[in-house]
């Protein structure tokens, strides 16, 4: 049974779900200059008319996500052990996107430093959750009511792993004339992988009841 608190959670984390995809596509069309081809997202953050939008959905988005795996997850961690990790790597990702926000992609060793550290944090232990998590619901109830959830935590798996292999890539191509990065491109392509998964977490998690599945 869902408890009050895990309601909240629940719509906490779907806030931050919608709210920072729309705030980075505000950003990119209020910013004329930025090209989504050569500059990865976290450029929209030292753009001239998209920095503040950027830097509050990246904020919003962390602290809601980072809200939402906690308090949603946190009753079943007393009672599932292998609930604590999951839960715990799932905060530590929302913290890393808000560090991604408040941080900017500004020249300098301090920003970039602590802004890439930030992307690293988030990436890695979003993974690492999608990757626990799904194993941890697999081993518990692999069905096919959440036969999609499963898979597409495996392929997003497969694309944050892709994204690193393609950030060694640093080199432009050209393609029907548009010149582009394949770690730049790859990169939207992971992000967008990843707002994937948690649509069909929070879709399952409403539909399926999953707190009680992974009770079984």
């Amino acid at each position: 049974m869902v408890t009050k608190t895990q309601h909240y959670a629940y719509y906490s984390g779907i806030i931050g779900l919608i709210f920072t995809p729309l705030m980075i596509i505000a950003a990119f069309l209020f910013e004329p200059t930025y090209n989504p081809f050569l500059q990865t997202i976290s450029k929209l953050g030292v753009t001239n008319y998209g920095q503040y939008i950027f830097i509050l959905g990246t904020v919003v988005g962390g602290l809601s996500l980072a809200i939402f795996h906690f308090f949603y997850f946190n009753d079943l961690a007393r009672i599932e052990k292998e609930i604590r990790k999951t839960l715990l790597l799932g905060v530590i990702s929302g913290i890393g996107l808000i560090g991604v926000g408040i941080i900017q992609d500004k020249p300098g060793v301090f920003f970039q430093t602590f802004h890439s550290l930030s992307a690293f944090i988030f990436f890695l232990f979003t993974g690492l959750f999608i990757y626990y998590f799904s194993l941890f619901i697999k081993s518990k109830d692999f069905t096919r009511k959440n036969y999609y959830l499963v898979k597409s935590g495996l392929f997003t798996i497969i694309m944050l792993l892709s994204y690193v292999f393609f950030s060694l890539i640093n080199g432009n191509m050209v393609i029907f004339s548009i010149t582009f990065k394949i770690h730049i491109i790859w990169q939207k392509l992971t992000v967008l992988s990843i707002i994937v998964w948690y649509f069909f977490l929070f879709y399952y998690a409403q539909k399926n009841n999953l707190l009680d599945t992974l009770l079984l």
